[in-house]
């Protein structure tokens, strides 16, 4: 099999729990959240690395809170980071 090139994102999603969704006016009371990495590429990545598969992984990482997450979830799972 060829080597792969994945090129894209990789992102911090915010998961916000509520009871119910606030009217457009109105507020809701947030029973929990947490943040998690995504992003089109990174899912990519995660699953040809599941596969054993020989591939590049190209995806922008942020400054920031939100930078940082990615960068420290990234590295959990043992994928390259470029940081400039």
């Amino acid at each position: 099999m060829s080597k792969c090139l994945v090129i894209g994102s990789s992102v911090c999603d915010c998961l916000i729990y509520t009871d119910v969704l606030p009217s457009r006016e109105g507020d809701a009371h947030i029973s929990n959240q947490k943040m998690q990495i995504g992003g089109c590429a990174l899912n990519v990545a995660a699953t040809l690395k599941g596969l054993g598969a020989d591939f590049d992984f190209l995806s922008p990482v942020g400054q920031g809170m939100y930078g940082d997450f990615v960068a420290i979830e990234l590295a959990k799972l043992q994928l390259p980071i470029f940081r400039v």
